[in-house]
């Protein structure tokens, strides 16, 4: 064989393989958009039911702490009734200082609202993403 007819047929190889990957690129921009807004869709979803959980965790955090400061002055008092009046009074009076302290500490705590705008701006950056590689890198390699 000669060198002329094997770098043609090596040639024509490259061209059948160049082709199929041309395709393939083609059918990358047909099915990329509508998974790109699956995903989209998907990540929206989840944002939403994140916030729902945290917003139920956020109210049963605060049923419990708002029961708990209503229980304790009654359990304060049953357990103190035995000793004597002074004492009772500077305990009552160390116990609810420290018992205002720990539901202080336990009481939940609001993200930043600058928090919550960094998360979208960060979601909406990696969407953006996304889509400048779905619309403007792929065309790019499948220029000719």
């Amino acid at each position: 064989m000669e060198a002329a007819s094997v770098r043609d047929a090596l040639i024509a190889e490259m061209l059948g393989d160049i082709g199929k990957l041309h395709e393939a690129v083609k059918e990358l921009q047909r099915v990329l958009p509508a998974q790109t807004e699956e995903t989209e869709r998907r990540f929206t979803r989840l944002i939403g039911l994140l916030n729902q959980a945290g917003e139920a965790y956020r109210e049963q955090i605060e049923r419990d702490a708002s029961a708990t400061g209503r229980r304790a002055p009654q359990q304060l008092d049953a357990e103190l009734r035995p000793l004597s009046a002074e004492s009772v009074k500077v305990l009552r009076q160390l116990m609810r200082s420290e018992l205002a302290l720990a539901l202080k500490d336990a009481a939940p705590r609001h993200p930043s609202p600058w928090t919550t705008v960094g998360l979208f701006a960060l979601s909406g950056a990696a969407a953006g993403c996304a889509f400048a590689v779905a619309f403007h890198v792929v065309p790019f390699l499948a220029a000719p």
